[in-house]
């Protein structure tokens, strides 16, 4: 058997769940890339004029008296925020990054894919309830469903475990 007929016979009859999980994963490439860049971008901006950003800030945080946010103060976090964020945006790129070359690899049916894959999962799912209870709640709750879908879909059913030991 030829080698491109040993790989289509590898791709073929992908279960349904798992071609969620790569169309999930490829959705989440996308996000992350525009985060990742919307950082780098943001940053500049705050670099270029941080004043006006901070007015911005400032006219945002008049929603919340109780907060008592000085436009001095406003303006020290954004500059502050704008050193941090190349690096939030990096990070962000490469979760992207991670993320696209699993999905690749879980095409192809690579275990070691799978368990990467599983990791990431339980990251996120550590992150979301961390943040839950934080308080940031609505996008968390999504991110604790589909992360722990995913994983449970790897580590617990038997067609996550066997389509990778074929």
């Amino acid at each position: 058997m030829k080698k491109t007929q040993v790989r289509q016979l590898k791709t073929q009859n992908l279960p349904t769940s798992l071609k969620t999980i790569i169309v999930l994963d490829i959705i989440l490439v996308i996000f992350f890339l525009f985060a990742g860049v919307s950082f780098f971008t943001g940053s500049s901006e705050i670099k270029n004029n941080p004043e006006a950003v901070a007015d911005q800030v400032m006219k945002e945080l008049q929603q919340y008296p109780t907060l008592n946010i000085s436009a001095a103060e406003a303006k020290e976090y954004v500059l502050r925020f704008a050193e941090v964020a190349p690096y939030i945006g990096a990070g962000l790129i490469l979760i992207a990054l991670i993320h696209g070359v699993t999905a690749g690899y879980l095409w192809k049916r690579k275990s070691w894919a799978r368990i990467v894959q599983i990791v990431i999962a339980l990251l996120f799912i550590a992150y979301a309830l961390f943040t839950i209870s934080a308080g940031a709640v609505l996008m968390n709750i999504g991110i604790l469903l589909i992360e722990g879908w995913i994983a449970s879909y790897l580590l617990f059913t038997q067609e996550g475990k066997s389509f990778f030991t074929k």
